[in-house]
C-alpha cells in the first residue's frame, strides 16, 4: 500500500488549525495537537491523529468537551493536590498536572496530582516524557471506559486502564506505557478501520468466542493482560485514577467515541525528584550500567537484540523526525475531508 510521509510540523499545524477553527484557544489547540502528533511520531498510532482527531473534533462540536474550561486546583496539600479538569481536554489537564508536579517535586521531593472530571488523556508517555526530561521519575495512570470483564465475569465493567512509568537515562528515556488489557482498544479500532485482522488472544466476540475480527472484538470483550494479573492491575488503576479523584470508575467512564455523555475520566500523575534521595549523577551512571547488563544477556532463539521499554518507540521517533510520519492515501483523504468540512483552508500531503 502506498504511503504518504507527512512532516510532524506540518501535521501539528494542521491539527492546531482545525481546533482553532472550532473555537479552541491557540494554547489549548497546541497542547492537544502536540500530544496526538507525539504519539504518531513514536509509532503509537492507536493514540495519534489518524485515530483520535475525528473523535475529539466531534466531541467539541457536540459540547461534550468544554473547550473553554481551564483545570482548577480544588485541594492543595503542597506535595499532593486534586485537580478538577472541569470537562476540558484531557491533555490540558495532564500538562497542567505535570507542570505542578515538576515544580512541587523540586520543593518536596515528590508530588502527586489526582485529576477528576477530565477527558481522554491520549498517550500517557507524552506526560512521562516531560517529567523524565527534567531527570525525574514519572508515574502516570488513567482509567477508561469499560471493555474488559472482571476475572471470571462475562460483562465488560473495567477499562483498559493504562500504566506508564518513566525513568531518565543518558542514552534514551526508559518508558513503560502499557494497557492492562492484552492490547489497547485503540489498536483494535485502528485495525477495524484498516480492514485488518487482530491476533488471537486479544479479545472475545459477543458470544464469548476467541476472534480475529476487530469488529467482533469491539462488540465483545477485551482480554486482560496475563489473565487475573492484568485484571488486578486494571482494577487498581481504576481505583487510583477514578475513585481517589472522585471521578468516574467501573461503568462511570464514557468512551471517546460515545457521544451520549461526558467522559468523566480520572487520572493520577506522580513526579519524584531523584536528587532529593541521592546523587543524580550516581543514579544515571547506575542506569547506564543497568542498560548495559540488560543488553549483554545471551539472546534467545529468534532475537537479535534485547530492547528496553520505550526503546523501540524512541527509535521510531528518531526516524520519523527525519523522514516524516507515514499515512495511507485513504487516511490523508479522510483527514483532508474533515478539514474541508470545518472550513480549514489547508490540506495535508499537497
Amino acid at each position: 500500500m502506498e504511503k504518504i510521509y507527512i512532516d510532524h510540523r506540518e501535521l501539528k499545524f494542521f491539527v492546531e488549525s482545525l481546533f482553532v477553527k472550532l473555537g479552541v484557544s491557540v494554547e489549548k489547540a497546541c497542547i492537544v495537537a502536540d500530544c496526538l502528533v507525539c504519539a504518531d511520531l513514536r509509532g503509537v498510532e492507536s493514540h495519534g491523529v489518524k485515530r483520535l482527531l475525528r473523535n475529539y473534533v466531534e466531541r467539541v462540536e457536540l459540547g461534550l468537551i468544554d473547550m473553554d474550561s481551564d483545570p482548577e486546583i480544588v485541594v492543595d496539600r503542597g506535595a499532593s493536590l486534586l485537580i478538577d479538569g472541569r470537562n476540558g481536554f484531557g491533555q490540558v489537564s495532564g500538562v497542567y498536572a505535570v507542570k505542578e508536579c515538576l515544580e512541587r517535586s523540586s520543593k518536596y521531593g515528590i508530588c502527586l496530582a489526582s485529576i477528576r472530571r477530565t477527558n481522554h488523556m491520549g498517550m500517557l508517555a507524552y506526560y512521562a516524557l516531560q517529567i523524565v526530561g527534567e531527570n525525574k521519575l514519572a508515574i502516570v495512570l488513567t482509567n477508561a471506559a469499560p471493555s474488559m470483564p472482571p476475572w471470571g465475569g462475562r460483562e465488560a465493567l473495567i477499562g483498559t486502564n493504562p500504566i506508564c512509568i518513566g525513568v531518565p537515562s543518558r542514552k534514551f528515556p526508559i518508558i513503560l506505557d502499557m494497557a492492562t488489557s492484552q492490547v489497547s482498544k485503540g489498536k483494535i479500532i485502528l485495525a477495524a478501520s484498516r480492514g485488518e485482522e487482530i491476533p488471537l488472544g486479544w479479545a472475545l466476540s459477543r458470544e464469548g468466542e476467541p476472534t480475529t475480527n476487530p469488529r467482533e472484538a469491539l462488540e465483545g470483550l477485551l482480554l486482560p493482560l496475563g489473565g487475573y494479573k492484568g485484571y488486578g492491575l486494571a482494577l487498581m488503576v481504576d481505583i487510583l485514577s477514578g475513585v481517589l479523584s472522585g471521578s468516574g470508575f467501573n461503568g462511570g467512564v464514557g468512551a471517546v467515541h460515545d457521544y451520549s455523555r461526558e467522559s468523566n475520566v480520572g487520572a493520577l500523575v506522580i513526579a519524584v525528584d531523584i536528587s532529593s534521595l541521592r546523587s543524580l549523577e550516581d543514579f544515571l551512571s547506575e542506569i547506564d550500567e543497568y542498560i548495559s547488563k540488560i543488553k549483554s544477556v545471551k539472546k534467545a532463539e529468534g532475537f537479535g537484540e534485547i530492547l528496553l521499554p520505550g526503546e523501540r518507540e524512541y527509535r521510531v521517533q528518531e526516524e520519523r523526525l527525519k523522514r516524516g510520519i507515514p499515512f495511507s492515501t485513504e487516511e490523508v483523504k479522510l483527514l483532508n475531508n474533515l478539514a474541508q468540512r470545518y472550513g480549514v483552508g489547508i490540506a495535508l500531503g499537497l
